[in-house]
């Protein structure tokens, strides 16, 4: 009798400790996801805070904070398409972005101006293709890059309740503006195109 209740009293504690163990596990996985889950909201709202600050700095808001948007986006679409994003480029970037007029004018002008820079660079980069498929590619790039950059912006002026009235109605006129400068761009550059290939048969 001794000997079974000296067994039951070991195995006891031994079951209990399988049974709490996961418990404790739980608990802790809880709380690290507790951490995680705040520190993303913290990183979001310092996103945020940045791109406040950088519109309040230059003196237009959310225009600036548009253009931000757009230009942070567009350039990591080239930069992934780009083994090297060219200096040319990027400084011509730099210098249109220390311009103060936000119109919708101005900011369209100002992103198809920065975004067609590119197109020299992406075309010597994949010189097996042919001039109007190159072409049409970087369109599709910095196409997706100035959309996620106008939607991104739109998401941050809505979480600050900016996005209505004028500011809104600026920014879906800047976005058609910019539609209707990439459009011309493009026409240009195959007449260009065209041109040059003339001469080259000639």
């Amino acid at each position: 009798d001794r000997d079974v209740t000296g067994v039951q009293t070991c195995a006891l504690p031994i079951l209990s400790m399988e049974i709490n163990t996961p418990h404790l596990d739980v608990n802790q996985m809880s709380h690290n996801k507790l951490k995680i889950d705040s520190y993303k909201a913290e990183l979001n709202q310092q996103i945020i805070s940045a791109s406040v600050d950088v519109s309040i700095s230059s003196g237009s808001q959310p225009m600036s904070l548009l253009f931000k948007s757009v230009e942070t986006e567009m350039q990591s679409a080239i930069k992934a398409e780009l083994e090297n994003a060219p200096v040319e480029g990027a400084k011509k970037s730099l210098d249109i972005a220390e311009e103060d007029d936000y119109s919708p004018e101005a900011t369209a002008g100002r992103i198809v101006e920065m975004a067609t820079a590119f197109f020299p660079a992406y075309k010597e980069q994949h010189p097996e293709l042919d001039d109007e498929t190159a072409l049409d590619r970087f369109m599709e790039v910095i196409g997706k890059g100035i959309d996620t950059g106008f939607e991104d912006a739109k998401k941050i002026l809505g979480g600050l309740e900016e996005f209505k009235g004028e500011v809104a109605d600026n920014v879906d006129k800047t976005y058609d503006l910019v539609q209707n400068g990439l459009t011309d761009f493009r026409e240009k550059m195959l007449e260009a195109l065209l041109i040059d290939k003339d001469k080259d048969e000639v």
